[in-house]
């Protein structure tokens, strides 16, 4: 990291060479499943789409599939592909909420519209972890603090700029976000 501070890198799959490389912090999502199942728990992984960089990685539900790249973005096609997420989202809960005893919902996702998936887990009795990664809940002003710090505030503007014009935007749905995670969530983690 330049001799600044300290660096963050590396997935589940790769935490090995990312701390060889000299990461500092680990992003480990994915080793979450494996551990729970070592525990003796069952688990059942629900994406939105593979991750790209680990293709081979087994997922029991992905909800879309191929290529995003090759989706057509047109006002329709949009509004039926969310119409269809929907769908299948409302399909998966119940059987989620019959076989599972914790959720773990990363950066902010939920399953029902309004998170009344976070509301229905906690009155059926059933843990949720909230992970947070990031920018999922950090502040512009925070951000850009920590690149300064960092000593690459200089290279980051460009992105630091954008996140600003989002800020008011997208600030009240943060909240939101982390308002229920702590309402509901039996723990939270931040990476």
């Amino acid at each position: 990291a330049r001799g600044h501070g300290e660096l963050s890198m590396g997935m589940s799959h790769d935490f090995e060479v990312a701390i060889e490389e000299g990461a500092t912090h680990v992003r480990v999502g994915t080793a979450y499943d494996k551990a729970f199942k070592a525990l003796g728990y069952k688990t059942w992984s629900v994406m939105l789409r593979k991750n790209p960089f680990y293709p081979d990685y087994h997922y029991d539900k992905v909800l879309l599939k191929g290529d995003p790249s090759t989706l057509r973005h047109d006002i329709v096609s949009r509004i039926l592909r969310a119409l269809w997420l929907r769908f299948l989202k409302l399909l998966i809960f119940p059987r989620a909420l019959l076989t599972c005893d914790i959720f773990i919902f990363v950066s902010g996702t939920h399953l029902l519209p309004f998170r009344l998936d976070y509301l229905l887990l906690r009155l059926c009795r059933k843990q949720i972890v909230s992970i947070f990664v990031g920018s999922d809940i950090r502040c512009a002003e925070a951000f850009e603090q920590e690149m300064r710090e960092l000593g690459v505030l200089e290279e980051i503007q460009p992105f630091i700029n954008f996140v600003y014009s989002l800020e008011n935007s997208h600030y009240p749905a943060k909240r939101r976000i982390v308002q229920a995670a702590e309402r509901y969530s039996t723990l939270i983690l931040s990476q």
